[in-house]
């Protein structure tokens, strides 16, 4: 009678033992290996163009694998909202913190946005872009007389962030492929140069222009 009971209760605890181990299976691989070996980290939505501003619209959280998962990776939607993008992150990508800043375009106080005259402009990069820092070397106008190794200031003047870079039909000027770092085309020729400055620095370069100085735009 003991016998038959203790095999009974050796049957009921084998039955326990598969059970749980096929519980314990099953809660690993639907949740244990994804808790585990897996992270949330953030991920573009949809394709990032560069200068874009990070949003709730354009972000999400997804799981990835652990091993995927640097020091750089954004893990929460609070390290990224309303930054800006420095370069094109492609649709699922993983966000890296390297990839996105503080935006560029942030007005402060007694900074405005002005276009600059293109009288006081003698040269200027055909790949300048929103959001690049450049400077303003002054240079006297050219004629038979100066030459530009001969007249250019090597310090420059200031340093302002392009607003915005528009051609004849004050439409922006892109690149035409924003997947790419690289600036070969634009969607067309640059007319005007709109960047955010000071009345301080307006004066200093209405100053040198009034001596007959014009400015040759470099960035970098």
């Amino acid at each position: 009678m003991k016998g038959a009971m203790f095999n009974k209760a050796k049957g009921i605890l084998g039955i326990l033992f598969i059970l749980s181990a096929v519980a314990i299976i099953f809660y690993w691989e639907n949740y244990g290996r994804e808790e585990l070996l897996y992270k949330n980290v953030m991920i573009a939505k949809e394709n990032i163009y560069k200068n874009e501003t990070l949003t709730e619209e354009n972000v999400m959280v997804a799981k990835v694998e652990d091993t995927f998962i640097t020091e750089e990776v954004a893990l929460e939607n609070a390290q990224i909202i309303g930054k800006e993008s420095k370069q094109f992150i492609p649709q699922n990508a993983i966000v890296d913190m390297r990839y996105v800043g503080e935006p560029e375009l942030l007005i402060h106080v007694n900074e405005y946005i002005m276009q600059l005259p293109n009288d006081w402009i003698e040269v200027y990069p055909d790949s300048l872009r929103r959001g690049d820092h450049i400077f303003l070397y002054p240079v006297f106008n050219f004629t038979d007389e100066y030459t530009t190794e001969a007249c250019i200031n090597t310090v420059p003047v200031t340093k302002l962030v392009v607003a915005y870079v528009k051609d004849s039909g004050n439409r922006e000027v892109i690149d035409v492929d924003q997947k790419k770092l690289e600036r070969y085309d634009g969607t067309s020729t640059i007319d005007s140069i709109e960047v955010i400055i000071s009345f301080a620095d307006t004066e200093k370069l209405l100053e040198f222009y009034k001596n007959g100085y014009k400015f040759i735009i470099l960035y970098q």
